[in-house]
């Protein structure tokens, strides 16, 4: 998992409170202005993580109808739906991951990389889940 992609989750899995600043009721602003003038904006929805994998049975394979299912599959999705993180999965030939994750441009997870002497300085990898 990218440096990028570990900071998104850590954003994303930490709360943040978002106050509206409150408007009196004696005001001689219209409603919809002081509503205007005191609204916090919200916070821009987090980027959604992709999630690149090849096809390795059983641990990640594509279904018949195009879902992504398997060992190592299954709960890794499980705990993105669990944090509520939006990802979207995407089939990507293992040398194009590398260069995804060299490129480090995107929010982006590779499934089932061990962790080999070397790799470690290309990404960040997870807890095995």
């Amino acid at each position: 998992m990218t440096r990028r992609a570990m900071a998104i989750l850590a954003a994303r899995l930490s709360a943040a409170l978002w106050l509206a600043a409150g408007t009196a009721a004696a005001t001689a602003v219209p409603a919809a202005a002081a509503a205007a003038a005191t609204a916090v904006p919200a916070p821009a929805p987090a980027p959604i993580l992709i999630i690149h994998y090849s096809e390795h049975a059983p641990l990640h394979v594509t279904t018949a109808n195009g879902k992504l299912a398997g060992d190592a599959a299954a709960p890794v999705l499980a705990a993105l739906n669990a944090a509520g993180i939006r990802y979207a999965v995407q089939r990507t030939p293992a040398k194009q991951q590398l260069i995804i994750l060299d490129d480090n441009r995107v929010a982006a997870c590779m499934l089932s990389w061990v962790a080999l002497p070397g790799r470690e300085q290309r990404g960040k990898f997870s807890a095995v889940i």
